[in-house]
Parts: structure tokens; C-alpha cells; sequence
């Protein structure tokens, strides 16, 4: 079907981008601010000292069913707000299911990586049980997504 695998995805980026960290996110979520607080965070007090070291962080997402368009024309503040206005009493989503992932350059290399399809069952299960095969460290932000990461399911 023409579905790229998301180790295609991976080289693509970092052929394309010079960055500390590079990664996927699923399309319907919604971040607050502190997302990019959080990554700063790790940049400075990881990456910067071990800058080829592999690194990944991943979370997961809170649910609310939404009319995007209506819930945030009703919304009079800022989109943090709105998020945590909704997620404030919301439960994350199953706890074997990954909504984001990002990742320093070096974590994943094309030639390791199976050839698993972004959007099917299971991919997000690999790259955690990847990273655990390959000692890699993981950081769950879940906890920091509560304010950051949000879906609109």
C-alpha cells in the first residue's frame, strides 16, 4: 500500500535534519508547552553530556472525544490551558500503547531495525522492547504528557 516503514522514516530524517533529537508522533495528538519543556530538560542534562549516547523518550496520550473545531472555538485561553482543562480528570490510554517517540540520533540505526509499519499493532511495542533488547535508556513521559500530550480521539 505504498506505507513507508518507519525505518525509511527514521534515515529520512536524519539525512535531512542536523538535530539533537529526532522523532514520531501520532497526528491527532495536541501538546502543551511543557512538551518542549521536557526535551529541553533531557537535552540539557543528557545529551549535552553524552552526545552520542542513544536516548529515547516516549509517552503516552490522554483521550477526549472532541469536535476540534467547536471545543476549541469555545476554548478563551490558550491551548495549554484547554488541555489541561481536559485532561484534568482523564485516564491515559492503554498502558501498552506508545503515542510519541523522540530519540537522539544515534538510539535507532536503519540497518537494526525491523521493517515495521507506523499505525499497525505492535510498532510502538517493538521500538520499547527494541530499546530494552538493546540497553538503550528509556524515559517515560507520560507522566509530563498529562500536560503534553493530548488526543483528540
Amino acid at each position: 500500500y505504498a506505507t513507508p516503514f518507519f525505518s525509511s522514516i527514521i534515515q529520512t530524517l536524519k539525512l535531512e535534519f542536523n538535530s539533537a533529537f529526532i522523532g514520531y508522533m501520532n497526528g491527532d495528538l495536541l501538546l502543551h508547552s511543557s512538551f518542549l519543556d521536557s526535551v529541553d530538560f533531557m537535552h540539557r542534562t543528557v545529551v549535552r553530556e553524552h552526545p552520542s549516547a542513544p536516548l529515547m523518550l516516549m509517552g503516552r496520550r490522554y483521550n477526549h472525544n472532541m469536535d476540534l473545531h467547536a471545543d476549541l472555538a469555545q476554548c478563551n485561553d490558550t491551548l495549554d490551558a484547554f488541555i489541561e482543562q481536559y485532561t484534568r480528570f482523564s485516564d491515559q490510554f492503554i498502558s501498552v500503547a506508545q503515542d510519541f517517540f523522540v530519540f537522539t540520533p544515534s538510539t535507532l540505526r536503519f540497518s537494526d531495525l525491523l521493517d515495521v509499519v507506523i499505525g499497525r499493532n505492535g510498532y510502538d511495542n517493538y521500538l520499547v522492547d527494541f530499546c530494552v533488547k538493546h540497553d538503550i535508556p528509556l524515559v517515560d513521559m507520560s507522566q509530563s504528557g498529562r500536560r503534553s500530550s493530548f488526543s483528540s480521539q
